[in-house]
């Protein structure tokens, strides 16, 4: 297949060159909104592609999990943490889309 891998792909002189990802996170602090306005600034910054982080805290965390230092006051409890930065699958694909 031509072209392929696409990270193999050419620049205009025909050179190979790296592809940019642009890794989103949770950056977006669970707000869709932020989470379009971070994906139009990776396509403004030159990035050729997003890496977001899709998970269910339930399945990530073990029951015995305590926040860090720097996460004290933000949540109740590391679940609730992470419960706070889950993006709906319907909003990812609208990230996706753009």
């Amino acid at each position: 297949m031509d072209g392929w891998p696409p990270w193999r792909a050419a620049d205009a002189k025909g050179a190979a060159r790296a592809w940019v990802i642009a890794e989103l996170g949770v950056n977006h602090d669970g707000d869709p909104r932020k989470l379009l306005r971070l994906v139009q600034a990776a396509g403004e910054a030159g990035a050729d592609a997003i890496k977001l982080q899709l998970f269910e805290p339930g399945r990530l965390l073990s029951r015995s999990a305590e926040l860090a230092g720097y996460q004290e006051g933000k949540a109740d409890d590391a679940a609730a943490l992470l419960a706070g930065l889950v993006m709906p699958p319907e909003e990812n694909a609208k990230a996706v889309a753009m």
